[in-house]
């Protein structure tokens, strides 16, 4: 991440290592967990930040929501409000 955000931005960063990383999502499913079903992503082809390709580095991703027409992952929500809930509400459910 450090890596692609100094090639985007120009701009060197500092990113910490977690307090407890049983609660960043690449370790969330390095062992079992009872209070965690799945992760569900919701990304964007267009970011300039994290591609769809950057999921499959999450350990446990169970599922992929993809917003083609969002320009950018802070606006998957507000591209389709209907597919958005509809597609989070399955998850929850399942």
């Amino acid at each position: 991440m450090k890596k692609k955000f100094k090639e985007k931005k120009s701009k060197d960063i500092i990113i910490p290592f977690g307090f407890d990383k049983t609660y960043e999502p690449f370790y969330a499913f390095d062992k079992a967990r009872t209070h965690l079903r799945g992760i569900l992503a919701i990304v964007t082809p267009q970011d300039d930040m994290i591609k769809p390709d950057d999921m499959k580095l999450i350990k446990g991703l169970t599922s992929t929501f993809l917003v083609p027409t969002s320009p950018s992952n802070s606006n998957n929500f507000e591209t389709d409000k209907n597919a958005y809930f509809e597609r989070v509400k399955k998850f929850l459910e399942n």
